[in-house]
C-alpha cells in the first residue's frame, strides 16, 4: 500500500511540474503581460503581477505541448523576471482565430506552443481589465 501511495504522489508531483520548454522561467518572482496593437506594436496596456499563482498559471499555459508557428503577427508579449532581472519572454496571439499560440524564446529558440481556451479566456480577462 505504501509503494502505491508513494507512488502516486510521485507521478502527481511530476504531472504538475512544467515542460521542459519554461524551466528556465521557473522561479520568476513577477511577470508582465504588454498587450500591443498587432498592426503598429504600439502598447496597448500593460498588466503586471507578482501572485504566485497567476505566474503558475501563465507558466502552465505557455508550457503546454508544441504546435506549428503561425504566420499571424502577435498580440503582445509576457516578460518573466527573477528578482528584477528579465529571465525569459513569450510572445502571443490570442485574438486571431486559428492562430491562439504562444512563443516561447530559450536559449536564442523560438518555440510554438498550443493555446487552450482558458489561456485565451485569462488573457482576455486581463486586456479587458475585468476581474
Amino acid at each position: 500500500m505504501k509503494r502505491i501511495l508513494s507512488l502516486a504522489g510521485t507521478i502527481f508531483l511530476i504531472s504538475c511540474g512544467h515542460s521542459q520548454l519554461v524551466s528556465h522561467l521557473e522561479g520568476s518572482d513577477s511577470v508582465a503581460v504588454i498587450f500591443k496593437q498587432q498592426t503598429t506594436g504600439a502598447v496597448l496596456k500593460v498588466v503586471g503581477t507578482s501572485g504566485n499563482y497567476a505566474i503558475q498559471d501563465l507558466l502552465t499555459f505557455t508550457g503546454s505541448g508544441k504546435t506549428a508557428q503561425f504566420k499571424c503577427g502577435y498580440d503582445g508579449d509576457i516578460l518573466f523576471y527573477k528578482k528584477g532581472i528579465q529571465a525569459g519572454e513569450v510572445y502571443f496571439n490570442y485574438t486571431t482565430d486559428g492562430c491562439h499560440h504562444f512563443v516561447i524564446m530559450k536559449d536564442g529558440q523560438a518555440t510554438a506552443t498550443q493555446m487552450s481556451n482558458e489561456a485565451t479566456d485569462f488573457l482576455k480577462l486581463l486586456a479587458s481589465g475585468s476581474r
